[in-house]
């Protein structure tokens, strides 16, 4: 064997080494400690629903916004753990793990060399929108997972000469588009995308007809899936006065610049959240140019892709967010809420790791004349936020952390018989999940599970709960102090002298963005004694 070829072998064992570690850390990140959180006012009220629903009933309901297929797995994978937590869980994060060797394959599929793929995969196993999510009872993981499985069924479609493969792509690809917006409502935009490309792209190995001809029927598919979901219960589910007003936010007005400002703020919100965790972009001058630099190198990223396949990753990367953009001027589909662009990051991770890889080869042959060095250093790159991320499966930083669980178990000692209850709105889904009785407990009403209606007398509420509590209660909430339940609870105390104690629970102040669980006694004021 000559040197070069054992070179060749030696980095080949090293690639191989490196993706298993990759695939090792992947399952760590999701599946690790992931018993341990509690369900989140999101979260919760998905478990509720699903925990007290049938079958039947969670293909119709429309209380909830829900996809039904989604609900009913998750009924039905949440018999194979004990603890909640794990068995509600086990979908997403199943999908989570999954996403990122698929990813591989897409790249591979796309004429990456494995460098490259194993870059991509090693950037999405860190990407913190991947990770997150991939750890939360909601759907978003599954609609990335469902738009790279369609990608590389699609690509592959297209390169497939071998007859007696087609066949089963084709199905693959029209099964796919059957159950995706079952799944999860965002999975069209991509799906919608990936199957105009199979219609128009010229095929590299399958015949054109066969490729229209899967092109059409997946397309058909998808529109009579679409139609009957929306039927069935989405209409009923986005029809909710409280979704919508709450949803409004996302929406464009095309002919208000404003609009269009803020619809930017959010679109970088997303694209930062991808990669790095919200309290690194508090301020806008970060956010922006931070996004703006990912997308700076995502465009490098495009550019740099192996020619037969960077038309498919440019188009999968960039018209889905044009979609979302159209369905949010249509006041469709929210744009730029970051926990419903997840299925956006897969192609983004394939190109940001491209454009570091890029841009480490360019330097590479400037300086030394020689591409491998600056490509292996691209690859090392994509290792990075390993650093970063490691804290969320580890000490659980991210997003909201709601353990109401240990604030019922600390509320369940120091309550005194029939002393009341009340519950602010961030904390309904999971006091109403993980009470074990709540006979005495007052809690705001929600709407579609989380949405508090701007209709809603909060003031009536509050004067109610001081005037019917007695001496003493008790607040469930969080430390988010802009919810108006909870400010005006807290308002009306001081006016009139309650003490008002926290007993449990943190205070929120070292991420304002992500508020925690908090348990507070109310007492009322003892009265003046008169004078002699």
């Amino acid at each position: 064997m000559s040197e070069g070829q054992s070179h060749s072998g030696t980095g080949w064992m090293l690639l191989r080494v490196l993706a298993a570690a990759v695939l090792a850390w992947t399952v760590f990140t999701r599946a690790w400690n992931i018993s341990a959180r509690p369900f989140w006012l999101d979260e919760a009220w998905v478990a509720d629903t699903v925990r007290h629903s049938s079958y039947v009933h969670l293909l119709t309901q429309s209380e909830v916004p829900c996809p039904p297929l989604f609900a009913m797995a998750v009924k039905l994978l949440g018999h194979i753990s004990t603890a909640p937590e794990v068995g509600f869980r086990a979908l997403p994060m199943i999908c989570g793990i999954l996403i990122v060797p698929l990813i591989y394959c897409v790249a591979r599929t796309l004429h990456a060399p494995r460098t490259l793929a194993l870059a991509g995969m090693s950037l999405a196993a860190s990407g913190l929108m991947l990770v997150i999510w991939s750890r939360e009872l909601k759907q978003y993981e599954v609609e990335a997972f469902i738009a790279t499985l369609l990608a590389l069924l699609v690509f592959k479609l297209r390169r497939r000469a071998a007859p007696q493969t087609r066949p089963l792509l084709s199905v693959g690809i029209v099964s796919v588009s059957l159950l995706a917006p079952w799944l999860g409502y965002g999975s069209v935009f991509p799906a919608s995308v990936l199957l105009v490309l199979l219609l128009i792209l010229r095929p590299l190995g399958a015949t054109r007809r066969a490729l229209r001809a899967t092109a059409v029927i997946a397309l058909a598919a998808l529109a009579l899936s679409v139609g009957a979901v929306w039927h069935v219960s989405a209409a009923r589910q986005s029809a909710d006065e409280a979704l919508i007003e709450f949803t409004s936010r996302w929406y464009i007005q095309p002919l208000e610049l404003r609009s269009w400002l803020r619809a930017g703020a959010y679109g970088a919100a997303s694209t930062t959240m991808m990669l790095v965790p919200t309290h690194w972009t508090r301020y806008a001058v970060v956010l922006g140019g931070l996004a703006a630099a990912m997308w700076g190198l995502v465009l490098v990223g495009l550019r740099a892709w192996p020619r037969r396949g960077r038309a498919e990753l440019a188009c999968w990367t960039v018209l889905p967010w044009l979609l979302l953009i159209g369905a949010a001027v249509a006041r469709r589909y929210p744009f730029g809420a970051p926990r419903m662009m997840a299925f956006l990051a897969p192609p983004m991770m394939l190109a940001l790791a491209a454009g570091m890889v890029g841009l480490c080869r360019i330097g590479s042959l400037i300086f030394a004349s020689r591409a491998g060095p600056g490509m292996i250093a691209g690859l090392l790159l994509t290792l990075l936020p390993a650093i970063y991320v490691i804290r969320v499966p580890l000490h659980q930083c991210y997003w909201v952390m709601h353990d109401f669980p240990g604030l019922l178990r600390v509320l369940a000692r120091e309550r005194r018989d029939n002393e009341k209850v009340v519950v602010a709105s961030g904390a309904v889904g999971a006091v109403r999940f993980y009470a074990d009785r709540d006979s005495g407990f007052a809690y705001v009403p929600l709407a579609a599970g989380a949405c508090l209606s701007s209709h809603y007398d909060v003031d009536a509420f509050v004067r109610d709960a001081f005037r019917t509590a007695g001496s003493r209660w008790w607040l469930l909430t969080t430390s988010d102090e802009r919810e108006p339940v909870h400010r005006s609870l807290f308002d009306f105390g001081r006016q009139h002298g309650y003490q008002v104690d926290r007993i449990a629970g943190g205070d929120g102040a070292l991420d304002p963005l992500c508020h925690v669980a908090q348990l507070y006694r109310v007492e009322r004021p003892a009265p003046r004694q008169a004078g002699p």
